[in-house]
């Protein structure tokens, strides 16, 4: 491989910016990565920097999903519970033969928070998914 600008002499490695070829004469060094001289330098480091951003926002994300999936998951138990108990009330008030009309507002308080702890679910496990596991990164 030849360098991009002096087609004669051969390459030393090709510049993280562009992608162009470059010998010892065009080649510049941006914490150890290479880079055309006076070209894509500028750009190289802001690459450098963006990506080092980047790892920390996903190191942040990791953390943020992890404390935010087990917080949703111990509510999404206590909304079950709830369910549950709301449900057995309801019930109880049928067996009983409850005439006042509150045995209906709990089986539908039941069914309304039994609903919501599905919803629950399905949404922790959509945020698992949204971003692969880069922390470690």
């Amino acid at each position: 491989m030849k360098c991009f600008n002096h087609p004669q002499i051969d390459a030393i490695g090709f510049c993280r910016a562009c992608g162009r070829a470059l010998c010892r004469e065009c080649v510049g060094e941006v914490s150890g990565i290479l880079c055309c001289k006076g070209r894509c330098e500028s750009n190289t480091k802001t690459g450098i920097e963006s990506e080092a951003l980047l790892r920390e926002a996903r190191a942040q994300f990791q953390a943020l999903k992890k404390v935010g999936v087990s917080t949703m998951m111990r509510t999404t138990w206590l909304m079950a519970v709830a369910a549950i108990l709301f449900l057995g009330a309801g019930i109880f008030g049928k067996i009983q033969k409850d005439t006042g009309g509150s045995s209906n507002l709990m089986l539908l308080i039941g069914i309304v928070a039994g609903l919501r702890v599905v919803f629950m679910i399905v949404a922790s496990r959509q945020i698992r998914k949204v971003a692969p596991n880069t922390a470690s990164k």
